[in-house]
């Protein structure tokens, strides 16, 4: 069984905070929250703090959030979406960052 944290925030400032404090393997970003939600992958790619460049990204959008340009996600899930399969998906890409260990 694999054993995540999980974080829930709800504004960029908190997730930057949390992000600082926390440095997880995956975030989630819902698009829903518009420019505050690109503040957060701005603040990923921010060359200053190279160490954030290697949390793996997932945005959440709906068609009116569709990502027509790049906005520094690793992946995007349009809505409606599978939660198993975004599950399965932050398992990939967090197993790929580092070896996870079964909690007994």
């Amino acid at each position: 069984m694999r054993v995540f944290r999980a974080v829930v925030v709800n504004d960029a400032f908190d997730a930057g905070a949390q992000v600082e404090a926390f440095y997880p393997d995956c975030i989630v970003v819902d698009m829903a929250h518009g420019t505050n939600a690109l503040q957060i992958f701005n603040s990923l790619g921010d060359a200053q703090k190279p160490r954030l460049q290697d949390i793996y990204s997932i945005a959440l959008a709906s068609g009116k959030e569709s990502l027509d340009s790049p906005v520094g996600a690793n992946e995007e899930f349009d809505r409606p979406f599978d939660w198993t399969l975004l599950a399965e998906r932050i398992c990939s890409a967090v197993g790929k960052k580092k070896e996870l260990v079964p909690v007994i």
